[in-house]
């Protein structure tokens, strides 16, 4: 009874930890936000991790603003679908490869550029 009051405590503290350091990522920081965004989700969804690199790809590419115009909308969704295509197969809550998926999100992000 103990251990599930501490292990319920320490979810609840790598959910806030996360979502606070999650709310918008800059260059440089997805990395991070993703790996913590794994491991949480990990904690958080037991049997239902196989969905944590989709649910972290979009928490660490937030738009950042609400009122997005509509280019950046466009380059937004974009960049999401592209990643979530091609940038997912790298990853897992085992081994989530962040740097690699960073990669390919920004080859992702200067292909959405071009179109």
């Amino acid at each position: 009874m103990e251990s599930k009051r501490v292990m319920s405590a320490v979810v609840m503290m790598v959910v806030v930890v996360i979502g606070t350091s999650a709310i918008q990522t800059e260059a440089g920081q997805f990395g991070d936000c993703y790996k913590k965004c794994l491991l949480g989700c990990a904690l958080e969804m037991k049997f239902k991790a196989y969905m944590c690199p989709l649910t972290c790809l979009k928490t660490c590419v937030s738009p950042g603003s609400p009122s997005l115009s509509s280019s950046d909308q466009t380059h937004y969704f974009c960049k999401l679908g592209c990643a979530s295509s091609n940038c997912l197969d790298h990853s897992s809550v085992q081994n989530p490869n962040e740097e690699e998926v960073e990669n390919c999100l920004n080859a992702c992000s200067h292909s959405c550029i071009k179109n």
